[in-house]
């Protein structure tokens, strides 16, 4: 993604905003929590993992792999922080 300049007036937040399309995403970067943490992490749906997938290896992304969910397929990544990210596809129902 994109990294778009955060408004002035909230600058000294530690705020980090990116392009998402037509939208954005707003993360605070936060060096006492630390990016390693195992679990915590938000989760982006998008309509073709593969795709996804194929962008992260070009780009040299690790790609971690999880339990695997019924129509669900996805993976985690993590952002240049160190911040876990899931991608996930939504093929239909999962239970």
């Amino acid at each position: 993604m994109e990294e778009k300049p955060v408004p002035q007036s909230i600058a000294h937040m530690g705020l980090i905003w990116f392009h998402a399309g037509e939208d954005e995403i707003h993360v605070f970067r936060e060096e006492s929590f630390g990016g390693g943490s195992s679990q915590q992490h938000f989760c982006l749906q998008v309509d073709d993992l593969d795709w996804y997938r194929a962008q992260f290896a070009k780009y040299g992304v690790e790609i971690e792999e999880t339990i695997e969910v019924t129509n669900r397929p996805r993976c985690f990544v993590r952002d240049p922080f160190g911040n876990k990210i899931e991608i996930t596809e939504v093929r239909g129902e999962y239970a």
